[in-house]
């Protein structure tokens, strides 16, 4: 089992938005989208890929990515899940790639090119909404905003 450290916690390797492993994250928890080194180039689309849940356009403006984005940070979306993380990441990805699930949380995912290279890593806990909500703390106190595709805590 491939795991590392993210804020100061072992979390498991669950592949990435294309390759995502099936066989992982069948607990609940916390599961997180890592930006890898490999990623080169970041580069926003204009409109975003992601469904229109209810209607809404999931697109921001690349001024508002560009202004939310941590440059020396790894993590790009905290988020969990109080039943299967594996599940709740797959739908994310089906929103990201275009169709109209419940996933809005983390949406401007869909609006960087190549999203589908980066990463997914779980952690299980038995109180998700509680470690979330420390994670985010956690990296808030750290880099002094909230991550990349978190809106709110």
């Amino acid at each position: 089992m491939k795991t590392c450290k993210f804020l100061d916690r072992d979390f498991e390797f669950g592949g990435t938005i294309d390759h995502l492993e099936q066989d992982k994250g069948k607990y609940k928890g916390i599961y997180i989208i890592v930006c890898p080194k490999s990623f080169q180039d970041i580069c926003f689309d204009e409109c975003s890929k992601a469904g229109r849940y209810k209607g809404k356009n999931p697109t921001i403006t690349v001024e508002k990515l560009e202004s939310k984005w941590v440059n020396s940070a790894e993590i790009l979306y905290i988020g969990k899940s109080e039943t299967s993380v594996g599940k709740r990441m797959r739908q994310h990805i089906e929103f990201w790639y275009g169709e109209a699930v419940p996933a809005w949380g983390g949406r401007i995912i869909a609006q960087l090119r190549n999203f589908g290279n980066l990463e997914v890593w779980y952690y299980p806990c038995e109180i998700p909404k509680d470690m979330e909500h420390t994670l985010l703390k956690e990296f808030e106190s750290r880099y002094k905003q909230l991550p990349f595709a978190n809106f709110k805590r």
